[in-house]
């Protein structure tokens, strides 16, 4: 499934569409099942399902699996900006043709839209592109009939061939002919004509004073619900219809539910008139609009809140009615800024608390808007800060990293681990933590724990220090070699054997594991907290290789993508939660404690591949996740540079003196120190000191 879609048909599309909801569909089943099997595997390792540990590692599978399915909604979303009309075509979710689905493409259409709203801010725009050409098709008629072309005329524009953004005022005027009004009239009566064509109809008989001609029959034909059924009849029964504007008869007629009706009634001032019949609407918004129209300074108050701001409060009817019910309560709620109010929209807990309580709203209006960013986004967070008076003051309080921290769910203890946290600031905030969230005892000793552990840290090793060619311990030992072998020689025993445990031996060997090791080492840059283990020991503690992947890193060097195969790039995870895949093979990265290294058929599982698809849009977060590691230059602190000069002309010195000793040996100690192979130098001195018996003798 290849190519671009801004250039793919409208049947490529569909297809693409249907490949996408059937990939996105599987994608799901699969993510269910890796978390029952990561579930499985935690308890069989000892971890209960509750801890931190396990939650971690829960919510790095949640979310690579919301990276993948941000991936396939975003090519989603692409399609439906080219071809909003698909939406009633294929089933989101499953990839399933609507059109094979008989009774239930009501039901899938519908779904599909709320699938839609949930693929976040770019998609906004591909839901509303979607509804309103659903409203062009719902506008258009079939051309094949007299009618239909008559309307078309009116609606369409002929150079674009879409619905005229002044398609009304053709149609009213349209309405000002006997033969037009006719010709509208007979439009109405088809059934097949969808309820936005009725509509148009009936605002042209109001604005053209047609409609007081109609019989009831043909009014409550044009209109598409019963609210606007009952209360047109009502309106006109009692006398008010004749007194309305037009755009009150209007608001009227397009009122199509219940709470709209209460609200319409009481905008155009018969909310006390109309009681009986507002009652029989049974509107949720009801006892709300009830409040409003306690005082004018109330009802001037809610008619000009935005839409957006009553768009986000959505249908909060409870809350806003003990807003306004209460004189000061309302005070509060005015000095709220409208921006605020939006942000709070699905924090509704917290917006209570600070509209209705004295003691929350001073706190809040005092905060920086940083923090009631943090608190408003945050429901648990915010709850437990606005708990009581003692949690608020301990929130105050608090250092401004540390709540930083806190909002976003950060582990403290990680973050002192790694340096990014003194000690003594967390020390100097644990007792309002303590207050803010609960008992923090083992927090407090994993912080003991934590001090001692870097204290003793920091008196065994001594800071980082660059080795330059600095092979002292190698040279060291090396001469300690050359020293033994020399006593021997001079020495008068009557027989001359070095064998067993003597001290030329074991020097000469300690100096040739010393020298091998050394020798291999390229220039690199590495970092050393001590030059007092030899090589090969330092080796082995801090490079880690990780293959088989690790949940836990101990801290420092580590190899990733060392795989072998084809299949060998690893996903990597930082405490913090940061996580990339590293390019290129065997790959030293310098990871912090606790950092966790997928492998490379995890993480295939867990990021799988789309290169097949239909592009991976470049503002998605993998992409630019990727495209971040790709660029990401790995830089670590010191440089070792082998300057091996000395170091050989010790090892010749060796070389000779057991020339001396054993002649059968050929020895060639000829020519420059820069000549010399040192790789074969090593080579021979690891075999002479491998010798059975442990010595160079016969």
């Amino acid at each position: 499934m290849t190519g671009d879609v801004t250039t793919a048909s409208k049947e490529q599309a569909a297809e693409w569409l249907s490949n996408l909801g059937k990939q996105r569909n599987g994608s799901k089943t699969e993510y269910a099942n890796m978390v029952k099997d990561l579930e499985t595997g935690l308890v069989d390792a000892g971890y209960d399902l509750n801890s931190e540990y396990a939650k971690s590692q829960l919510e790095l599978l949640k979310k690579s699996g919301e990276s993948a399915a941000t991936i396939t909604e975003d090519q989603m979303a692409m399609i439906l900006e080219r071809y909003p009309e698909l939406i009633d075509v294929v089933h989101l979710a499953s990839g399933q043709m609507i059109s094979e689905t008989a009774n239930a493409s009501q039901y899938l259409i519908e779904d599909n839209e709320k699938l839609v709203e949930s693929f976040g801010n770019f998609s906004q725009a591909v839901k509303e592109a979607a509804d309103s050409n659903k409203k062009e098709i719902a506008l258009t008629l079939d051309q094949s009939n007299a009618f239909g072309s008559f309307w078309n005329d009116l609606i369409l524009d002929p150079k674009t061939g879409e619905v005229s953004t002044n398609a009304q005022e053709e149609v009213n005027k349209a309405a000002k002919s006997e033969k037009g009004w006719n010709q509208l009239m007979w439009i109405s009566k088809d059934a097949n004509v969808s309820s936005d064509v009725k509509m148009m109809i009936a605002e042209a008989a109001i604005a053209n004073g047609k409609w007081e001609q109609m019989s009831f029959t043909e009014q409550q034909a044009l209109l598409d619900s019963n609210v606007t059924q009952t209360m047109t009849q009502t309106l006109q029964a009692k006398g008010y219809w004749e007194k309305l504007t037009f755009d009150q008869k209007k608001a009227v007629i397009e009122s199509n539910t219940p709470e709209m009706m209460a609200e319409t009634v009481f905008n155009i001032g018969l909310w006390n008139e109309l009681q009986p019949e507002v009652k029989e609407l049974d509107a949720q918004n009801q006892k709300l609009i009830s409040a409003v129209g306690q005082s004018e300074e109330k009802m001037a108050d809610w008619k000009k809140i935005p839409d957006t701001v009553k768009q986000f409060q959505g249908e909060n009817y409870d809350l806003l009615t003990k807003i306004y019910e209460s004189n000061e309560n309302f005070k509060r709620w005015q000095s709220i800024p409208n921006d605020e109010k939006i942000m709070l929209a699905e924090n509704t807990d917290l917006l209570e608390k600070v509209a209705t309580s004295k003691e929350v709203y001073g706190a809040w209006e005092k905060m920086p808007m940083t923090e009631k960013m943090m608190l408003g986004n945050n429901t648990d967070l915010s709850s437990k800060v606005f708990a009581s008076t003692e949690t608020m003051n301990a929130w105050i309080k608090l250092d401004p990293q540390i709540k930083a921290l806190v909002a976003e769910n950060q582990d403290l203890m990680a973050k002192v681990e790694d340096g990014t946290l003194s000690i003594d600031t967390f020390n100097k905030n644990e007792p309002g933590l303590k207050t803010l969230l609960g008992d923090a005892t083992s927090v407090i000793n994993q912080s003991i724990q934590a001090e001692t552990a870097l204290s003793n840290f920091h008196n065994n090793n001594p800071k980082n220090k660059i080795l330059t060619g600095d092979s002292t311990n190698v040279q060291n030992a090396s001469r300690t070699g050359v020293g033994s072998v020399n006593n021997f020689e001079r020495a008068t025993a009557k027989v001359k054997y070095l064998k067993a445990v003597d001290d030329a031996s074991w020097n000469a060997g300690k100096a040739t594991g010393a020298v091998q090791t050394f020798g291999r080492q390229g220039d690199k840059k590495i970092t050393l907290t001590t030059v007092t283990k030899n090589i090969t020991q330092w080796i082995t503690e801090k490079f880690t290789k990780n293959a088989t992947g690790t949940n836990f890193h101990p801290g420092g060097l580590a190899m990733v993508n060392d795989q072998r195969g084809a299949m060998y790039r690893e996903l990597v995870q930082h405490p913090t939660g940061e996580t990339y895949i590293p390019q290129g093979r065997n790959v030293m990265l310098d990871l912090p404690r606790g950092s966790k290294v997928y492998t490379a058929a995890q993480t295939k599982q867990m990021v799988p591949r789309y290169a097949e698809g239909v592009g991976i849009p470049k503002n998605s977060t993998l992409v630019k996740n990727l495209e971040a590691v790709n660029n990401r230059n790995i830089e670590t602190t010191t440089v070792i540079q082998n300057d091996n000069r000395e170091l050989v002309s010790l090892m010749r010195q060796m070389l000779n003196t057991i020339a001396r000793l054993k002649p059968e040996i050929n020895v060639n100690t000829q020519g420059n120190i820069e000549d010399l192979d040192l790789r074969n130098l090593n080579s021979d001195l690891g075999w002479l000191a491998q010798i059975e018996g442990g010595g160079l003798g016969g």
